[in-house]
């Protein structure tokens, strides 16, 4: 059994969101991929515009990003870098990176509990005002 460092892991969250680094497909294959009925359940119940979920092994990590669809269309799904460069569109110049700083502390502790990390972002207002930062 592996023990998990929780530095380790927030490190390893760093270095996928916020320093380009490579996510692994085959862990999204394995991790996140059987959850996305649950997660576009989720993302309707609680009326986000985007649900992120991230899952580590090994302090190797994978990311999806889901947007709301229409009535008529599911939302897209974005994996690994392209769910990360979807956010970097969202929160544009440093919102991304203020907003990932916020959050992969509280990332990194669901992960080492042994939970999927998750969290729903609703876009407020304008598309200017959606580039600001998340709600």
């Amino acid at each position: 059994m592996t023990i998990i460092n929780l530095q380790k892991l927030e490190n390893a969250l760093n270095q996928a969101l916020l320093d380009n680094g490579v996510m692994k497909l085959d862990l999204y294959d394995s991790d996140l991929k059987p959850e996305i009925s649950y997660l576009r359940k989720s993302l309707k119940r609680d009326k986000e515009d985007y649900i992120i979920c991230i899952t580590s092994r090994h302090y190797e990590i994978a990311m999806v990003v889901i947007s709301k669809g229409s009535n008529l269309q599911e939302g897209k799904i974005y994996i690994n870098e392209d769910a990360r460069e979807k956010l970097k569109k969202l929160w544009v110049g440093e919102n991304y990176t203020n907003n990932m700083k916020m959050m992969i502390p509280a990332f990194a502790r669901s992960l080492y509990e042994g939970e999927l990390a998750m969290t729903g972002v609703r876009v407020q207002g304008s598309k200017k005002k959606q580039q600001k930062g998340f709600a």
